[in-house]
């Protein structure tokens, strides 16, 4: 049963994202444990660096060189799956620092980390599945997240972090086979970040500036031997801070509303 027809597939509410990656499974019984280190290909966190040719946006990544790790567990009964995962992710946001005159190298991290729990019940017409993400700089899974400057050290110039913190949750219901019917409905809420922000202006990631964003879709889908027809409405709307942002948790005085709206019309042949 597909859930969500648009090509994000229900991001930022959920991660979209593709990564070269080793992957560990160990099975007891219906529980499945997994450990996955994951490197940043197509969809990267942001740093700093200036330099703006084809391997810029891998740097924050290569130059840590540490991978992304994530570990979960999978319980999947006749009809319920139950989940839950750990991330853990470090970057190197700058290499180098310029104060006094001078250029000075620099190899401070930042680290974040995630949790995530989610629950489905499933038959053979029907799957109910409710998913929530507390997570810091999930940029790179195209979700809203980023960082920013803790301080400053006056005689290098180097930098030290402080990580926006987000929650995200959403709920996805499909009824059908033939005829099918589906809903999506999510959320996400921006915490600030934990710790004062030495700088206002320096910060990365992926639209920190939104301080909450909530989605509402429905679709009607037709399935007919290899084809599958889709008609899907999606309405998103973002609160976009405004006014003075506030130095303490890199959150704003006051928002502004947007919408979108949006119609999808997908047509497929499988084989």
């Amino acid at each position: 049963m597909e859930s969500v027809e648009g090509l994000p597939t229900g991001a930022p509410f959920k991660p979209f994202n593709r990564s070269p990656q080793l992957y560990f499974d160990y099975k007891l019984g219906k529980t499945t444990l997994s450990a996955t280190a994951l490197y940043e290909n197509q969809y990267t966190s942001k740093g700093f660096y200036g330099t703006t040719n084809s391997n810029s946006a891998t740097l924050p990544k290569r130059n840590a060189g540490i991978p992304e790790m994530v570990i979960s567990a999978t319980y999947r009964g006749d009809n319920i799956t139950l989940g839950a995962a750990g991330q853990h992710n470090t970057i190197q946001p700058i290499d180098k620092t310029n104060a006094n005159d001078k250029t000075y190298i620099t190899n401070e991290m930042n680290n974040s980390m995630s949790a995530m729990a989610y629950a489905q019940y499933k038959t053979d017409k029907f799957k109910l599945l409710v998913k929530s993400i507390y997570g810091q700089n999930l940029a790179n899974l195209t979700m809203l997240g980023g960082y920013g400057v803790k301080s400053v050290d006056e005689n290098t110039g180097a930098y030290t972090y402080t990580n926006y913190n987000h929650l995200m949750t959403y709920i996805n219901g499909v009824y059908g086979k033939k005829h099918q019917i589906g809903f999506f409905a999510g959320i996400t809420k921006n915490l600030g970040t934990s710790d004062p922000l030495a700088d206002i202006k320096k910060t990365a990631g992926l639209l920190t500036n939104i301080q909450n964003l909530t989605r509402l879709s429905a679709h009607y889908a037709l399935n007919v031997k290899n084809f599958r027809f889709v008609a899907e409405y999606e309405n998103t709307t973002a609160n976009y801070g405004s006014g003075d942002m506030n130095q303490a948790d890199g959150l704003f005085n006051s928002t502004k509303k947007a919408s979108n709206n949006r119609l999808n019309l997908v047509m497929m042949y499988m084989f």
